[in-house]
């Protein structure tokens, strides 16, 4: 029978050094390189891939400052808009008195590209490609398929940025720069759903932190819950880990469940942030249909039967 093999702490640690080195080529602002190198650090799915020797979907980037985050977000809103000048979108960053920073866009901003997520539930999740032997260098930097030349279709460069939502950047070649959170790692982690996902790669010190806790879950493939401002996107991916051999016990999904007991999903503002979170374009299509029902129908309260039949319309179609 055949094996896969997880990497070890120093080969994990050379590739994410490796992927960050590669990703900061591509920027042409100087004082915007200090400002990354000075505070990025890597946390989530990409490490408990490589330890389990899975394919990496993505690197979710994050940043010790505010500093930092907000120059990130200008740079690739500016870079989107540049790379799309017909877009109807303006993009803009915005940073609350809580300091909270969002991109403000008028809907998905998604670029015209191959490399921009689908537009369905079932296409995006058959994009989520499992197993795979521990990456090489190689593997990390291989650049998606193109067409050829004579086809109508532009090439991009590498580290483009293809889908920007209210919490995060997507970029080609497997980042994701996560705005929403900033702060050292046990601040970001405050806000995290599951365990296994809590390791940290340190760019200033070239060091992955592995958890205890987080390496026992990993071990035992649990999924343990440990609280999101998110709960309804932590379902979301607890359906995908399940359908990796994940298991969660009913203790847990009822952790899930009160956080979720404590949000008003008839307040729009609430029920769009939460479905911002998951980060899945085909949700824009629910959202955009939910504000125009709201306009349609002012001073009325979204009840079930109004809430279910927009969601049968807009994902039975």
């Amino acid at each position: 029978r055949s094996m896969t093999y997880g990497c070890k702490k120093k080969t994990i640690a050379k590739i994410i050094k490796a992927k960050l080195d590669d990703w900061l080529k591509s920027i042409d602002n100087k004082e915007l390189k200090t400002l990354i190198k000075r505070d990025v650090i890597v946390t989530g799915g990409s490490i408990t891939s490589m330890l389990l020797g899975e394919e990496i979907k993505d690197f979710d980037i994050y940043f010790r400052t505010k500093e930092t985050t907000i120059a990130v977000a200008e740079y690739y809103c500016k870079d989107f808009i540049d790379r799309n000048p017909k877009t109807y979108l303006n993009p803009r960053v915005q940073c609350n008195e809580e300091g909270r920073v969002t991109i403000h866009v008028a809907s998905a901003g998604v670029a015209e590209s191959d490399d921009a997520p689908q537009s369905s539930e079932e296409e995006y999740e058959n994009n989520l490609r499992e197993g795979g032997a521990c990456p090489n260098l190689s593997d990390v930097f291989k650049v998606p398929e193109v067409p050829s030349a004579t086809d109508s279709v532009v090439v991009r460069d590498k580290y483009t940025p293809v889908f920007l939502s209210e919490n995060a950047i997507t970029l080609t070649d497997k980042v994701q720069l996560v705005i929403r959170f900033y702060g050292e790692p046990g601040e970001i982690h405050k806000n995290y759903d599951y365990i296994h996902c809590q390791n940290v790669y340190d760019y200033n010190t070239g060091v992955v932190h592995l958890l205890p806790e987080a390496m026992e879950a990993i071990l035992s493939k649990n999924l343990l819950y440990t609280g999101s401002l998110y709960p309804i996107c932590s379902l979301f991916r607890m359906r995908k880990f399940l359908d990796r051999g994940w298991r969660i016990s009913a203790g847990e999904i009822v952790k899930m469940s009160f956080q979720i007991s404590k949000l008003d999903l008839s307040d729009l503002k609430v029920l769009k942030e939460q479905l911002t979170g998951c980060d899945m374009i085909y949700m824009a299509s629910l959202i955009s249909a939910l504000h125009t029902w709201s306009d349609e129908n002012p001073g009325i309260e979204l009840d079930n039967t109004y809430m279910m039949g927009i969601i049968d319309k807009v994902f039975n179609q």
